[in-house]
């Protein structure tokens, strides 16, 4: 089966236009920040973890809790997720002490579900609310795919037109043979 030059120049351009709307998009969306609220009560000694999905941006996590309160949070990325279901609880990502009220910066290193933990090193139980906030930015994973989609369109049509160039030439010269 074969194609025309202008089928294949016009799948290009589509392919560049398709790319370039994902890096706009990419773009627009750094002024839309995330934020999610949870309160829970935390037992003496507990723990309380939940699984959220997470782009490639920076994130404040606030930890609300009393001001003599001690602990640790925890982040564990997708195959922490799946060795702490297996018994390994020690396969965490990162992790924080909190001395009472805290604010953790932190930044996914990809796309994907992430489990945020708090241990609670407190001898009473507490009330908890975990806060998360994503910062405004531009998500590197989603800038560099519409990059890479947008060049190849942009390779593939002119590719083609300089085919169509150099078969336009070659006629003309052929003339004055």
């Amino acid at each position: 089966m074969r194609f025309s030059r202008k089928l294949l120049l016009r799948l290009g351009l589509i392919v560049f236009v398709a790319g370039a709307s994902v890096l706009m998009a990419a773009l627009a969306s750094t002024t839309v920040p995330v934020t999610t609220q949870v309160n829970t009560p935390l037992d003496a000694h507990g723990e309380y973890g939940d699984i959220y999905y997470l782009n490639v941006r920076d994130y404040e996590i606030r930890i609300s809790v009393p001001w003599n309160f001690s602990g640790s949070f925890l982040v564990y990325s997708y195959d922490g997720i799946m060795g702490f279901c297996g018994g390994d609880v020690d396969k965490f990502q990162m992790e924080f002490a909190i001395q009472g009220p805290s604010i953790v910066d932190f930044k996914p290193l990809y796309r994907g579900f992430y489990m945020l933990m708090v241990k609670s090193d407190y001898d009473e139980s507490v009330n908890l609310s975990l806060g998360i906030v994503g910062k405004p930015g531009v998500e590197p994973d989603t800038l560099r795919d519409g990059g890479i989609i947008a060049s190849a369109g942009l390779a593939v049509s002119a590719a083609l037109a300089l085919m169509g160039l150099r078969g336009k030439w070659l006629q003309r010269f052929e003339r004055f043979r």
